[in-house]
């Protein structure tokens, strides 16, 4: 009896040391592996940089949109937007001056014959507070108007005439240098019209046909361009001013 009691004995011992040490554990239905078995591990690439073909966004810059594979032929995308820029757009302050500057009311007071006497204008329209400019520029000048006979058929002739005129009073009264053969006599450059064309007639009741020319040439000339200020009438300030030669309107120049 003895006997079969020691041998359970070491069956128990033996049975606990398989189970604990050769014998695997129960599974619980998940498949584990060892790290060795998945291969090489698996790393995160580094985030492009910007600049390098990449744009803030994460997309990449100037690649056209690609639909997906299964989107229908008349599905809409959204249009690259990087490829027109937007227009520019002026800022409300910017605008503002814009608009101001169309509105402004100018006048040019001139033209003036030497620069000294637009800085003389200048200076003064400055006193009065004024916004201006001086402007130089080449045009025809008017000079006056030229009592003048020409046409006449030769220098006896052209003598005759000029002696004529003498005696009467015209002393003002000499033939010019011929021109291509054409001889004149000049009688007067008068400012006023009225006064050259009575010299006309005066040389018309001798038996002289003479006539009245507008004389001009090309020189520099001199502006002053004044901005007035919202509601300032031109007339008014060319009067406090003290001039009378001057242009408004379209023909007039705004200062820079």
């Amino acid at each position: 009896m003895r006997n079969l009691v020691l041998l359970l004995a070491l069956a128990n011992v033996v049975f606990f040391a398989w189970n604990q040490w050769v014998a695997e554990p129960p599974s619980d239905g998940a498949t584990r592996f060892r790290a060795s078995d998945l291969g090489p591990r698996l790393e995160l690439a580094p985030e492009p940089s910007v600049g390098a073909g990449v744009d803030e966004e994460g997309s990449m810059a100037g690649q056209p949109i690609v639909p997906p594979a299964d989107a229908a032929p008349d599905t809409d995308f959204p249009a690259d937007d990087r490829a027109a820029p937007a227009p520019d757009r002026q800022s409300p302050e910017t605008a503002a001056t814009a608009d101001a500057r169309a509105a402004d009311v100018c006048i040019s007071v001139g033209p003036f014959g030497s620069a000294e006497t637009g800085e003389e204008v200048l200076a003064r329209v400055r006193d009065l507070g004024g916004e201006a400019g001086l402007r130089s520029a080449t045009e025809e000048v008017f000079l006056g108007h030229w009592v003048q006979i020409r046409n006449i058929p030769s220098r006896e002739e052209a003598n005759r005439q000029v002696s004529v005129l003498q005696e009467a009073g015209f002393e003002d009264a000499y033939p010019m240098p011929e021109d291509d053969g054409e001889r004149t006599i000049s009688l007067g450059l008068f400012s006023d019209e009225e006064r050259a064309e009575r010299l006309r007639e005066q040389a018309a009741e001798l038996g002289l046909d003479a006539e009245v020319v507008p004389q001009t040439r090309e020189a520099a000339t001199y502006w002053v361009d004044v901005r007035l200020d919202p509601g300032q009438d031109p007339g008014g300030f060319a009067s406090v001013l003290g001039v009378d030669n001057l242009v408004s309107g379209a023909d007039a120049v705004c200062p820079p």
